[in-house]
């Protein structure tokens, strides 16, 4: 008798050594793809109170009097008086608001000026 030996594929040897190195790399490279979701997550939480944060500015831009109804929300209106050096002679007045969300450990600061620079 004449038996052919016909090898095609792989042994079981060879699957299981395989899935042993798969799975090897796997559980290295776990902690970094789950540390990068979790940062991209925060990231994404952060960006999204900032904006409201800076929706919250803005009412309070167009109308100093405004106040936040979160509690969580503090603003600071104070006056700021400024001189740049580039500008000769010119001296710019204005307010400087500044809004902390403490609950999310954030805060913007603007300045706003009153009107034309003086001279």
């Amino acid at each position: 008798m004449n038996f052919h030996l016909n090898k095609k594929g792989f042994t079981l040897v060879e699957q299981i050594a395989a899935i042993a190195i798969i799975s090897i790399v796997l559980v290295a490279f776990t902690p970094m793809f789950v540390s990068y979701y979790k940062n991209t997550h925060l990231n994404g939480t952060r960006t999204t109170n900032t904006f409201e944060l800076k929706e919250e500015m803005d009412k309070v831009i167009q109308n100093p009097d405004y106040r936040p109804e979160n509690s969580n929300i503090n603003v600071n209106i104070s006056p700021y008086s400024t001189t740049f050096s580039s500008i000769p002679n010119s001296s710019f007045s204005g307010r400087k608001i500044t809004i902390t969300d403490t609950l999310n450990n954030i805060t913007i600061s603007t300045f706003v000026p009153d009107g034309t620079p003086e001279n």
